[in-house]
């Protein structure tokens, strides 16, 4: 043969042939089995993912189910709280004015027995000054009556003395 170029063009065209033959073999051997396997593989990542999204939405559904399920619990727990809450401050409120009730009635009570006492203790106190009143009353009426007494008598002697001279 032939070296144009410096090239065995036989041995070259029985390359390529023997390339194309091994290309053609193997796509007729392989490309069908290959090719089912990449549908088959396809087929089941689509079906897995088809499956994967009902999933997410299955669980999306949930979520937003359990969330409004929460949120409805949370308005219902909110409810008894105010409920409770408002019935603890009545309760407090009426425990507090009963409290203080209690309290006015006992300081009055006290009060009184206070006002009793230091009614008891001015009368007393009141009767003292009283008999000591009385006592430095009749105490100067005594005096004013001996005072008196003392004058009358001593005007009876004088008179008794002044008639005993005139007779």
């Amino acid at each position: 043969m032939d070296f144009l170029f410096n090239v065995n063009w036989q041995q070259l065209l029985l390359h390529m042939l023997n390339f194309v033959l091994l290309a053609g073999g193997l796509y007729f051997l392989l490309y069908g089995p290959i090719k089912n396997f990449m549908d088959k593989r396809e087929a089941s990542i689509k079906s897995e993912k088809d499956e994967a999204d009902e999933l997410k939405n299955a669980y999306e559904e949930k979520l937003h189910d359990a969330e409004m399920e929460i949120e409805h619990l949370k308005e219902e727990k909110m409810h008894d709280v105010e409920v409770e809450i408002e019935h603890f401050k009545e309760e407090r409120m009426h425990d507090a004015e009963v409290e203080v009730e209690h309290f006015k009635e006992e300081k009055m009570h006290d009060t009184e027995i206070e006002v009793e006492h230091f009614k008891e203790e001015k009368m007393h106190d009141a009767e003292i000054e009283v008999k000591q009143f009385k006592e430095e009353k009749m105490h100067d009426v005594e005096v004013e009556i001996e005072h008196f007494k003392e004058e009358k008598l001593h005007d009876a002697e004088a008179e008794i003395d002044r008639r005993l001279h005139n007779a």
